[in-house]
């Protein structure tokens, strides 16, 4: 098991049973959506080559959604 969980983790667990059960308005789902998609690609990647040895790095934008206050 899991010992440390992010926001994340649990909006991914809990928030669909959730929404099924609670009315939301839309900024309230904008903000669960943004919540669980940071940084896993639904928001774009940048890759970066290295000039010396030619390692590939990915790395996954942020939701940069600043009225959540997240920045997973």
């Amino acid at each position: 098991m899991k010992e440390r969980y992010t926001v994340q983790d649990i909006f991914d667990r809990f928030y669909p049973d959730y929404e099924k059960k609670h009315e939301l308005s839309v900024p309230q789902r904008r903000a669960a959506y943004h919540i669980m998609n940071c940084k896993t690609g639904a928001f774009g990647v940048n890759v970066s080559i290295c000039q010396d040895c030619g390692c590939i790095s990915v790395h996954y934008n942020s939701c940069k959604n600043e009225r959540t206050g997240f920045y997973l």
